[in-house]
């Protein structure tokens, strides 16, 4: 079956291979920089392999790869490296980055891509985060880096999470399109990060991650009474700390 649902030749496949190292090509730069740093990951990427096979699910994949590097690209953003299923781009500037990112989510929204030509289209969770950045022989380090790609991991299908540092250093405009999660501990990160969730379709309010339900506005305290033998029952704070592969941990504090 052909990957996009339409004939597949080899011509194609060479374009497609050689648009992506045309896009994927070294930073020239060395050293640190503030760059805002994008992981874009296909969903379900090992039942596309198992639906496809190998050979077709790989040229499927590629052309996508291709296809979001050049819209990327538009956006000013570079190709660090290709991720098997995802993409690692730079940008020099926030807003550049979310909007691409936005871009990518409604042309895949307004252009549906079906494996085979049938079945769901494909989907991506994208993670945005800003910072400094070390690149080294044209590849990029730091916990920028390590940050936006576990915030992709962390993402649902079809959404874009993105950190308080991207948020202030874009446009007020383009504030209005974020929703706060609140703080969360990403996982390997011993601080918290406040997590933001970029509302891209407009009329809609997709809360699934994959972390379950997020929270639009940051969850307070909760009070939880207690009660110890004879007497009057103790009230307690209870208070979320951590969030770490889906599981939320909570201190308490007695009164």
């Amino acid at each position: 079956a052909a990957p996009f649902g339409v004939p597949f030749n080899a011509t194609l496949e060479r374009r497609a291979a050689s648009d992506l190292r045309m896009c994927s090509r070294p930073l020239t730069t060395r050293g640190r920089s503030m760059t805002t740093v994008v992981f874009a990951d296909l969903v379900g990427s090992t039942s596309l392999f198992e639906q496809l096979g190998d050979e077709a699910a790989s040229r499927f994949v590629s052309q996508l790869m291709s296809m979001l590097g050049e819209i990327f690209g538009e956006h000013q953003g570079r190709v660090v490296k290709v991720l098997g299923d995802g993409l690692f781009v730079v940008f020099e500037q926030e807003g550049q980055a979310l909007a691409a990112c936005i871009h990518v989510q409604n042309h895949l929204l307004e252009h549906p891509l079906r494996p085979g030509g049938s079945g769901a289209p494909v989907e991506l969770q994208i993670g945005i985060d800003s910072g400094e950045v070390v690149e080294i022989e044209g590849d990029c380090f730091g916990d920028t880096v390590n940050s936006a790609a576990r915030l992709a991991d962390l993402a649902g299908a079809s959404q874009i999470l993105t950190t308080q540092s991207v948020w202030d250093a874009i446009f007020p405009v383009q504030r209005t399109a974020l929703r706060s999660m609140g703080p969360m501990y990403l996982r390997g990160k011993t601080e918290s990060s406040h997590v933001y969730r970029v509302e891209w379709r407009a009329g809609q309010d997709g809360e699934a991650t994959m972390i379950g339900r997020s929270a639009v506005r940051p969850q307070g305290e909760a009070w939880l009474e207690l009660s110890f033998g004879v007497g009057q029952p103790d009230a307690w704070i209870l208070s979320p700390i951590a969030l770490d592969s889906g599981t939320l941990a909570y201190s308490f504090d007695g009164s």
